[in-house]
């Protein structure tokens, strides 16, 4: 058993640790609040600090993220916009060419557009509209393609039934041949001349769009049924003609329709083009704005962001230093990331620079001007473009600006210009405009610009301006062109009729007079031939010159043909005032040329027509006038005439041969007969020559006198001489007697430099021996001569050819033409040798004719000899050849040959009696 002592040590000793135990837990405590204490500290500083990094960081992330997609929106933006614009130019030009390769690249720039569309649409929704409207454009491109196939078909449609129609009216003019009324002829001529015009004019509205050409060929096309059932009803016992008449309905209603079907693909094409600009211009306007909010955004938070990390910045670093020595590593991750994030923002504002760097050279480098105003009526955004179009100081046109000081400058510097015009190139941008408008601008020096204006949502105008000066040239020149002569610059037949009407109608309204005058240029296809087409074109450059200066400022002097003019003289005070200009006219032709190429003499023949004397629609005194100017020509041309009734059914009658003259070559109407030359002294038939003959159907048989004149107006005396010379030469080859074969051949066969070649090739074909061949040339005609006349009659010459100066004795009969041409033979006009036996002094004139030709070794044949007496005297003065009734009457080939084969068999032929 313990001690008391034992005991009381054990209780103290208890005691001490109790005590021991109790301090040592009280320290414990205190060391665990005091740790609590500083975790918790620790604790409230962590997450002061991470507050803090959120309350960085968190908008950091949110607006970089922001900033991208904005980025994204607006390179989709310009995408879709640059896309609409390339699409635009491709369509542009499809529409306006048609063509496969232009369909093709506009196909692809729509292709490409529905691509930027689709990478839009992924985006964000909020695009301001763009998608919308490029969406709206591809459905009008589509549109297009529509329309321009449909016009493309319906001009296919319109061409075929016109080729149909053209042949169905030839075809009625062949027919027509047959009648012998003129006045059928003529309205029959008419309906086919009416249709010519309707097609002329509606090709000329295919090329030009012209509103003039369009009614032209509308007014034509719409009098062919009523002209078509008069005509039917005119000739309806001509069933050939009805029967075409019936066929001829079908393709004009083709055609009709197939017209409409133009204009109306036009108009949309109009319509379409409007909607694809304004839907172009307003994409493009959209993207800019779109692009230019989209940056404004993200610079201002990039701003924002920089400028609460900056204030920020200090805070954290105060905060790093106060917890470094319970947070130093938390402090150093947290400021890492902090300026992670800060580089990245950096970053960003530096992209977001570079897209604003891209933005303004985009802007910069334009060639459409931009202007966009803001709903408080300021400049938002302009580029460089716009100042240089507009001529606007870069002081007065900056972002911020009040547009109406703009305005007001530009309405100042316009009243300054030295061509007096006040317009205003930069219109208000006013921001109730709820729609875009468009219009085109002329500066006074000249500058054209288109200008759009797209309105803004929320207020403010979108302006684009494009220098279109080039494409208003280019379209004033193929205006200009359309309606102008390349060559001498004067009006063209288009503008004569234009002119004409609006003179006519001017006239109606008070009562005055006009005239109106054709002119054709005589001896002009003589220059043509001899000194060349660049010649003629310089020649008729002179010409239009000569007639201008003549002309008063309200006269039109128009070039209707290749040598044809025409003239319209207004406000007439009397119908001696025309014949007055036209003399003046006249004269100032008929002065001699010096051209590059050598000298030239030409005439010119006027028809003169007046209104209301003659006509009072304008085709009708178009047509008295032409009639008038035909008579001038058959009068002997260079000269003037005015239109007269009386004279008009003779002058239809000559229209109307000289048009069966072309059928009558084709159809081998015409026929020759030999008249027999007889040698005087061996009293024999020694050569013939070929007289031309027309056989035509209704009015029997022509003699040359009639049709001969025609045909070298027309200019198919060549083709007929042609005709004349190789049957002649064919026929007498085979005749048995090697008897010569006389030809008259026409001066223009002569200037033809293929004619002594045609004629070598003839007679080696023919096998007819070139001496046995004369070509006779009229005295009357060798007043047109040229030195390559004389080179080609000496060529024809060395051929072997015989060469006779006819119809001697009438003419110039001038001496000079004896030695300057290498005549053989001369041949005495008829009207000389029918005076002999009564007239002394053309029994002595005819004797002097007959010794000039024995001292120049010429032969001498006297033609139209008719009597016994007068073949007496021929032989008595020794005449060496006879022609003439008295020696045989013209025969065809085949009683010729039959007479010849009667010589050749030993019976001779019946002769004339000589003189006792």
């Amino acid at each position: 058993m313990k001690s008391p002592q034992d005991r009381l040590e054990s209780f103290r000793k208890n005691d001490s640790d109790m005590m021991e135990e109790a301090t040592n837990g009280a320290l414990a405590s205190s060391i665990r609040r005091r740790i609590t204490i500083g975790f918790l500290v620790l604790l409230i500083l962590l997450v002061a600090l991470a507050g803090v990094a959120v309350w960085l960081i968190e908008p950091v992330e949110v607006g970089a993220t922001l900033v991208r997609e904005d980025t994204e929106r607006a390179e989709a933006a310009t995408a879709v916009s640059l896309q609409v614009s390339d699409a635009h130019a491709f369509m542009a030009q499809y529409a306006l060419s048609a063509s496969a390769a232009d369909q093709k690249a506009a196909q692809g720039g729509v292709t490409g557009l529905d691509a930027a569309i689709e990478r839009m649409t992924r985006g964000r929704s909020d695009d301001g509209g763009l998608v919308e409207l490029a969406r709206r454009y591809r459905g009008g491109a589509d549109s297009t393609f529509a329309a321009v196939e449909l016009r493309r078909a319906s001009i296919e449609r319109m061409q075929s039934a016109g080729a149909e129609i053209h042949s169905i009216t030839s075809a009625i003019e062949d027919a027509l041949q047959r009648e012998t009324d003129a006045e059928k002829i003529r309205r029959g001529m008419r309906l086919g001349a009416t249709f010519h015009e309707a097609d002329r004019a509606a090709l000329r509205f295919l090329a030009s769009r012209s509103p003039e050409d369009l009614d032209v060929a509308r007014g034509a096309l719409a009098t062919l049924p009523k002209g078509a059932d008069e005509l039917g009803v005119l000739l309806r016992e001509n069933h050939r003609i009805k029967q075409l008449l019936t066929t001829l309905a079908k393709p004009l209603s083709v055609y009709d329709q197939s017209l409409q079907s133009v204009i109306r693909a036009d108009d949309d094409l109009r319509r379409l083009s409007t909607e694809l600009n304004a839907a172009s211009e307003s994409a493009l306007g959209a993207a800019a704005v779109e692009h230019a909010r989209a940056l404004k955004s993200e610079q201002t938070a990039v701003a924002s962001m920089l400028d609460r990390v900056r204030s920020v910045r200090g805070l954290l670093i105060g905060a790093s230093l106060s917890a470094v020595a319970i947070g130093l590593v938390l402090a150093i991750l947290s400021g890492r990331a902090v300026m992670t994030q800060f580089r990245k923002l950096e970053a960003v504002q530096d992209a977001l620079q570079k897209k604003s760097t891209m933005l303004e050279t985009t802007l910069a480098n334009m060639d459409q001007g931009l202007i966009m105003t803001t709903p408080e009526r300021t400049v938002g955004v302009v580029n460089e473009s716009a100042k240089r179009l507009l001529d606007l100081p870069s002081s007065l046109v900056r972002e911020g600006a009040p547009f109406d000081d703009v305005i007001e400058y530009q309405r100042k510097h316009l009243e300054r210009a030295e061509t007096g015009e006040n317009i205003r190139a930069v219109p208000r941008g006013d921001a109730r405009l709820d729609h875009p408008h468009s219009c085109e601008l002329r500066s006074p020096n000249g500058t054209v610009l288109e200008m759009r204006s797209v309105p803004l949502q929320g207020g403010g105008v979108v302006q684009t301006y494009t220098d279109i000066t080039e494409r208003s040239q280019a379209e004033e020149k193929i205006i200009y062109a359309a309606h102008h002569d390349v060559l001498t610059c004067l009006p063209n037949r288009a503008l004569f009729e234009e002119r004409l009407g609006d003179a006519i109608a001017k006239a109606t309204r008070t009562g005055s007079h006009i005239a109106v005058l054709f002119l054709d240029l005589d001896r002009f296809k003589l220059v043509n031939d001899t000194l060349g087409h660049s010649a003629g074109d310089e020649l008729l450059k002179i010409v239009a010159n000569r007639m201008r200066q003549e002309m008063r400022a309200s006269d039109t002097l128009a070039r209707v043909g290749g040598d044809e003019f025409a003239v319209v003289i207004p406000d007439l005070s009397s119908l001696e005032a025309a014949v007055n200009t036209a003399e003046r006219l006249r004269g100032a032709v008929r002065n001699p040329y010096l051209l590059s190429q050598g000298k030239a003499i030409i005439g010119v023949s006027i028809g003169i027509a007046c209104y209301p004397i003659h006509a009072g629609a304008p085709d009708q005194l178009l047509d008295l006038a032409d009639l008038a100017l035909y008579r001038a020509k058959a009068i002997g041309r260079d000269a003037c005439c005015v239109y007269d009734e009386v004279l008009d059914v003779k002058n239809q009658d000559e229209m109307i041969l000289e048009s069966s003259l072309q059928f009558a070559l084709q159809e081998r109407q015409f026929e020759i007969a030999y008249q027999p030359i007889w040698e005087v002294r061996a009293q024999r038939i020694v050569g013939v020559e070929a007289l031309v003959r027309w056989r035509h159907p209704v009015k029997g048989l022509i003699y040359p006198d009639s049709f001969i004149p025609l045909a070298e107006r027309t200019g198919l005396i060549v083709e007929l001489g042609q005709w004349v010379m190789e049957t002649a030469c064919r026929e007498v080859a085979a005749w048995p007697a090697p008897i010569a074969l006389s030809v008259n051949i026409a001066p223009p066969q002569l200037r033809r430099g293929e004619i002594v070649q045609e004629l070598r090739d003839l007679l080696v074909n023919t096998q007819l021996p070139a001496s046995r061949l004369k070509l006779e040339i009229a005295e009357s005609q060798l007043s047109e001569d040229t030195p390559g006349m004389s080179a080609t009659l000496s060529s024809l010459r060395d051929l072997g050819v015989g060469l006779t100066l006819d119809g001697f004795g009438t003419g110039s009969s001038s001496l000079v033409t004896l030695r300057s041409f290498p005549f053989a033979d001369i041949k005495i006009d008829r009207r000389l040798t029918k005076e002999i036996a009564q007239d002394l002094r053309s029994r002595s004139l005819f004797e002097a004719i007959l010794h000039v030709c024995r001292i120049l070794k010429m032969d001498c044949i006297a033609e139209g000899v008719e009597t016994k007496e007068q073949f007496a005297l021929l032989q008595s003065f020794g005449c060496a050849y006879a022609q003439g009734f008295l020696i045989g009457k013209p025969e065809p080939a085949a009683a010729m040959r039959e007479t010849l084969c009667r010589i050749a068999a030993g019976e001779r032929p019946m002769a004339p009696v000589a003189p006792v």
